[in-house]
């Protein structure tokens, strides 16, 4: 009891009386069978190497996952990204049952039975207490963190670092900090943080990818339990779930979710549910549908064209009509939380949604009547083609939403310089069919306009090239919008190396962070100069395409 004890572990550390402390994980009655062990070996084996404790999942390995997911009478799939899956769950705010590998000696969850959340949600200390765990509202919880970030969110004494990889020892939380993850910040501010390694484990990347999607390198870690053990095996961790406010539950890839979640095999694949986000127009949510299309790819990609795109292969089937109505059914549910404060939504297919042939009229007409619902809905974007843009179809559509509500098609123009889009991205769109389409959306009536998309630092342009490039396309896309008369506003995407543009032009290097800011900065000046009032919406959300992941991390850490 004494050294599993984290405040008096960091008080020691913050002393300066040693140098660096260890305190075994499981240093209690069980703990004595590890020594018995060690014992044993070195008597055996006299001179043998010794043993340094560097983790703490010595337990037995998981059998019978199948069987206790079988009989569990639960909602349960298999996931292609169990990490991916509790990220993106964790960030929307749910609690999730996270069970990987051989179980953790001590009373320590530290990543292989452990429930998780979103450290940001002050709410989730009371609900996890009262509601899942029943126990006392001021308990506190702790967070595990990327290792390599942990410094820039705590004040770690040198000698108290043996002992967070295992939770061991309290710390303070960086004061400007502390608002930011209130969840595991304790009433003196201090934290008891798991310092997570480079180790490529699940856990490891759960915690990446919820960084990605949040700005923030940690999440709340508490034991996998209810006023008993650390659950051990599967059957144990799926009786939890039934029985408890858990919201899902990942065994290895088996996802197992509470009886209320709508639809689940109806789920986009989680790295295409958007992160929510701010734009020009107010708080912005993205859901992502399926493509009716042949093989459920979007005929232009099938055609070999925008060689800098992977998303239009699609989720790999073609959707049916039929289902877009129970996937909108998952995502209601699932996004309960943002959609009640979604001011501009958009509609992404993998393709074009004003296309027929990839998204039945008759479904889409009754997403968009389903979106005149959401309370305070301002702007409805969708994503399509630019040779699908027709009056008489927006004008159906329009006739949906109520007066207040702007409707907007979202069009990849990618450049205005038609060496770059025709030729080195692939996406034969001359210039004239722009301009069709943006004389179609103003003959659709009143509060309609266009959201163009844009690539930043596109193949064969680098340096003050790539501003130029920007800035000479948000230029064109307001001349566009002068001469038809309607309002346009830019998403800019920074190029990464998807597969296609990496078999293209395989030395072309990823957007320069640096650069993109002034960039950005020349293209509000273009803005201004033309006397319009254009919003700049920087979309980072990759859904799963970008070849360089590592690099996505401290990129991340710079734009936080």
């Amino acid at each position: 009891g004494v050294a599993l004890n984290c405040a008096a572990n960091g008080a020691l550390a913050r002393s300066g009386l040693f140098d660096s402390i260890f305190a075994q994980p499981a240093a209690n009655d069980a703990g004595t069978a590890l020594g018995a062990a060690l014992a044993c070996h070195h008597r055996a084996h006299p001179g043998a190497r010794r043993w340094r404790m560097t983790h703490a999942r010595l337990g037995p390995r998981p059998a019978g996952v199948d069987e206790a997911v079988a009989s569990a009478g639960l909602p349960c799939v298999r996931v292609a990204d169990p990490s991916e899956e509790a990220a993106e769950r964790i960030a929307r705010g749910e609690v999730v049952g996270w069970f990987d590998g051989r179980c953790e000696a001590g009373p320590r969850a530290l990543g292989a039975r452990s429930l998780l959340g979103d450290p940001r949600r002050a709410e989730l200390r009371d609900h996890l207490n009262l509601r899942v765990k029943r126990r006392e509202p001021f308990r506190p919880f702790g967070p595990a963190v990327l290792a390599e970030k942990a410094d820039a969110w705590f004040e770690i004494p040198n000698a108290a670092r043996p002992m967070l990889p295992f939770m061991l020892a309290a710390v303070k939380v960086r004061p400007e900090r502390r608002a930011l993850v209130p969840a595991v910040v304790h009433a003196d501010g201090s934290s008891r943080p798991q310092l997570v390694p480079d180790d490529g484990s699940p856990y490891r990347r759960l915690i990446e990818r919820f960084y990605e999607r949040t700005g923030v390198p940690m999440v709340l870690d508490t034991s996998l339990n209810v006023r008993e053990p650390i659950v051990e095996s599967p059957g144990e961790a799926v009786r939890l779930c039934r029985e408890e406010s858990v919201d899902a539950l990942l065994l290895g890839d088996r996802l197992v979710t509470r009886t209320d979640e709508a639809d689940l095999a109806f789920a986009p694949p989680a790295p295409e549910r958007f992160e929510p986000a701010t734009d020009g127009v107010g708080a912005r949510l993205a859901l992502v549908f399926g493509n009716e299309a042949v093989d459920g790819r979007c005929p232009f990609h099938r055609a070999g064209e925008c060689l800098h795109c992977d998303i239009g292969a699609g989720e790999g089937r073609r959707a049916v009509a039929e289902e877009h109505g129970r996937r909108l059914a998952w995502l209601a549910r699932h996004h309960r939380r943002e959609l009640a404060a979604t001011e501009h939504l958009v509609l992404y297919n993998g393709g074009s949604l004003l296309d027929a042939r990839e998204m039945s009229p008759s479904a889409l007409s009754a997403i968009v009547e389903w979106a005149r619902g959401l309370p305070r809905l301002r702007m409805l974007s969708l994503d399509t083609r630019e040779c699908f843009v027709r009056a008489a179809s927006l004008r159906r559509l329009r006739r949906l939403l109520p007066e207040t509500v702007a409707l907007r098609a979202m069009i990849g123009l990618e450049s205005a310089d038609d060496e770059v889009r025709l030729v080195r991205l692939g996406k034969r769109t001359p210039r004239v069919q722009l301009e069709t389409a943006f004389a179609e959306l103003a003959a659709a009536g009143p509060a309609t306009g266009a959201w163009l998309n844009l690539v930043f630092q596109p193949p064969g342009r680098t340096g003050e090239r790539a501003v130029e490039d920007l800035v000479g396309s948000v230029r064109f896309g307001l001349g566009l919008a002068a001469q038809s008369g309607i309002p346009v506003d830019f998403n800019v995407h920074p190029f990464y190396p998807s597969r296609r543009s990496r078999e293209a032009w395989p030395d072309h290097p990823r957007a320069d962070l640096d650069l993109l800011s002034r960039a950005l900065d020349a293209a509000r000046e273009a803005i201004r100069a033309a006397g319009a009032h254009a919003a700049l919406f920087v979309g980072r959300q990759d859904e799963g395409h970008d070849q360089e992941p590592r690099r996505r991390l401290d990129e991340r850490g710079a734009s936080s």
